[in-house]
Formats: C-alpha cells, sequence, structure tokens
C-alpha cells in the first residue's frame, strides 16, 4: 500500500483510552519524570488552555514545556500551522537530547 509523505497515522489507540477512563484518569500525571511536552491549539475546544495548564502541572517532570500553536484545533496536525507544531517538539527533541534541562514554567 502506498502512503503519502505528507501523510499521518492516526490509531484509534485514544478511543479505547477513553472508554476505559470515564470515571478515572488514564494516567498519573506527577508519576511522569521524564523530560515532557504539552502541546495544544490555540483554537482547540476539546482541550481547554485550563485543562492543558492544568496537566502541565500536574506533571512529576521537573523538565517540562507548555507550547500553545496559534490557528490550531484539536487536529493540529493536520492543519495548516502543523509546521509550527513540527517545529516546537523538535526543538524539544533537540533540546533534552542535547541535555540542556529548562526549569518549568507556566
Amino acid at each position: 500500500q502506498r502512503v503519502d509523505d505528507d501523510a499521518v497515522a492516526a490509531p484509534n489507540g485514544t478511543l479505547v483510552d477513553l472508554r476505559a477512563s470515564v470515571d478515572a484518569p488514564v494516567y498519573d500525571a506527577a508519576a511522569i519524570a521524564v523530560p515532557a511536552l504539552v502541546v495544544r491549539g490555540s483554537l482547540d475546544a476539546a482541550s481547554t488552555r485550563q485543562d492543558a495548564l492544568a496537566l502541565f502541572d500536574d506533571l512529576g517532570a521537573d523538565d517540562r514545556t507548555y507550547a500553545e500553536i496559534a490557528g490550531g484545533t484539536h487536529f493540529l496536525q493536520f492543519e495548516p500551522p502543523r509546521d509550527a507544531l513540527t517545529g516546537a517538539v523538535r526543538a524539544f527533541h533537540e533540546r533534552v537530547e542535547s541535555g540542556s534541562a529548562v526549569p518549568a514554567a507556566s
């Protein structure tokens, strides 16, 4: 099967997780101790800024980064601002790989 270079796979694992977590969180954010990146599209109605910042604040990682991408929704990876998303992920990855820790600040 041929896949376009710009194609993005979106498995249904998220739907399974949502069903399993009707009355409980899927994960314990405080238990996440590795460097973490929280990304939100500024127009995301499914994950509000308040939700994203609460997740960010709950993370157990000392090295954590919050990025909000202007003009993106919950499906940011499929939208025109996806290059900004890619840039944020790339910058985060390069910083972590270089060993340059950044103190968390929201």
